[in-house]
């Protein structure tokens, strides 16, 4: 399963020129399915998608007031924001998922496209939809937003960094795998650097 995570200062998408889906301050995710799939890849994006940390320390999604332990409004920090600190539960931001078999496309000789490692548009859609329901049980069901799987869509979004990553659990998997026996230090989207 692979993921790419966009974080956004809103996102929306439309199919036949009308608006289905729209965020604010969040994560859009275009997220492509293998023939490979298990129940285990779905697990461990939905984990990856709620817990990388791609927002400042002094974010908050649109709407939301920092209040400090005792319910009072928060005083502004002099000290200045730190970077990579927050993830999309901590800011209580908004996820758009948009279904992406493409991310499985392989260019072939003469530029002609090959889907054969993505999966099947039956399975795939049922996939999706379990996906969508375990990131939906994992945070806040009406903060999960998403396209219309399998049709022609126009995705619109504000990218905030730049920031976007790409995870792919094949990958995860193969690195927690190594040769020796140990944990890799490094997974899709995640730096080892100290």
């Amino acid at each position: 399963m692979k993921a790419v995570l966009q974080r956004v200062v809103q996102a929306s998408v439309e199919v036949n020129g009308q608006q289905i889906s729209k965020i604010k301050q969040g994560l859009c995710v275009l997220v492509g399915l293998s023939a490979e799939d298990t129940s285990a890849d779905l697990d461990y994006m939905v984990q990856k998608l709620l817990t990388v940390k791609v927002f400042d320390s002094n974010t908050c999604a649109s709407g939301a007031i920092a209040e400090s332990a005792n319910g009072d409004a928060a005083v502004e920090e002099q000290a200045p924001p730190k970077m990579w600190a927050k993830n999309v539960i901590d800011i209580g931001g908004e996820i758009l998922c948009v279904s992406q078999f493409t991310l499985y496309a392989k260019a072939m000789k003469k530029g002609k496209l090959d889907f054969h490692l993505s999966m099947k548009s039956a399975q795939a859609k049922e996939m999706y939809h379990d996906f969508l329901d375990r990131l939906k049980a994992a945070y806040v069901p009406e903060r999960i937003k998403d396209g219309e799987f399998g049709a022609m869509m126009m995705v619109n979004i504000a990218n905030d960094g730049p920031v976007t990553i790409e995870f792919d659990s094949q990958e995860s998997q193969s690195s927690s795998n190594g040769k020796n026996g140990s944990s890799s230090n490094t997974t899709a989207g995640k730096s080892s650097r100290p």
